[in-house]
């Protein structure tokens, strides 16, 4: 079991005031940079196929200045 499963699994199993508290916890603990969109997905699964197929530049050939 996944460990998101494995949260669900205990959150549902708690009271619903508790869920309550622990939404509120939950959300100081992510901001509003750590969700991925819908295009930040899309970006990461291309960049996974460029860099399977080998379409990626080695930091060596990157000009830095």
């Amino acid at each position: 079991m996944t460990l998101s499963k494995q949260i669900s699994s205990f959150v549902e199993q708690m009271p619903e005031k508790s869920q309550e508290i622990l939404l509120e916890l939950v959300k100081t603990m992510v901001s509003s940079d750590d969700i991925l969109t819908d295009e930040d997905l899309a970006d990461i699964e291309t960049a996974r196929k460029e860099y399977a197929n080998g379409k990626t530049v080695p930091y060596s050939a990157v000009n830095w200045n």
